[in-house]
């Protein structure tokens, strides 16, 4: 049986409350200007910051009463672009391992 729509926005809502609050514990205990050195676009570690806490705010910090589904696309596109464009910043941030070595070869870890 599918879940009802409410029940996944909560756990949307539930996912995204515990991303934002490891990417503050990590803007807080990590040097977040060596994660990802060149930005593709301009932009930069704390931009970036700015543009989630936003998009954390607009889907998180609402009542789920008043949660607007054809906003899920927003959220869907930006996602998609960050991951596109800010792929190593992202998962420096997020890595679910506690893993924090950045870079892709080994001489850039």
């Amino acid at each position: 049986m599918k879940p009802e729509p409410a029940q996944l926005v909560h756990e949307a809502i539930q996912l995204m409350s515990s991303f934002i609050a490891a990417m503050r514990k990590d803007f807080e205990t990590l040097d977040v200007d060596k994660i990802q050195e060149r930005w593709c676009c301009g932009g930069g570690p704390f931009l970036f910051m700015e543009r989630w806490e936003t998009l954390f705010d607009d889907f998180c910090a609402g009542k789920q009463e008043k949660f607007d589904p054809s906003r899920i696309s927003e959220l869907y596109d930006a996602l998609k672009i960050f991951a596109l464009h800010r792929r190593t910043f992202l998962f420096g941030m997020f890595s679910e391992n506690g893993d924090k070595e950045y870079g892709i070869e080994a001489w850039e870890k």
